[in-house]
């Protein structure tokens, strides 16, 4: 007796299912094994918030908010946006760990600083005693 193969409806859901975990993990891939992106906003006279801290090869993204012009510059020269108005957005990847702090160029008041740890380092907490 010879066995012929029948069309089943599993083939094509299992193809189908099968397809729609490879698309899923694909899709996923760049947030297992991409950077993170950190947001900072620049509104009128303010950076939101001040102080960023991130991981080497993480990235932090600036978005405008604010109907003035700003930037976002490098206290050392490592980047610089250029002056930029509402809904623009810049977007800097931090190669190596350090204290790298910003300013804007048209309102120098305007301050902020990214910390950059090492990969893997494990989150400490600080407690204060008062």
């Amino acid at each position: 007796m010879e066995y012929k193969r029948t069309p089943h409806l599993a083939n094509p859901l299992l193809r189908l299912v099968r397809y729609g975990l490879v698309g899923s993990a694909l899709v996923c891939l760049p947030l297992a094994f991409g950077s993170a992106i950190a947001h900072v906003n620049i509104g009128d006279f303010f950076f939101s918030p001040t102080a960023v801290t991130i991981n080497v090869n993480d990235q932090v993204k600036w978005t405008w908010i604010g109907s003035i012009g700003h930037s976002t510059t490098s206290n050392t020269g490592l980047w610089d946006s250029g002056v930029r108005g509402s809904q623009a957005t810049f977007t800097n990847k931090f190669t190596s760990a350090g204290s790298f702090p910003f300013h804007c160029t048209v309102h120098p008041f305007m301050i902020g600083s990214i910390t950059v740890q090492a990969e893997d380092v494990p989150p400490s907490v600080a407690i204060r005693f008062t």
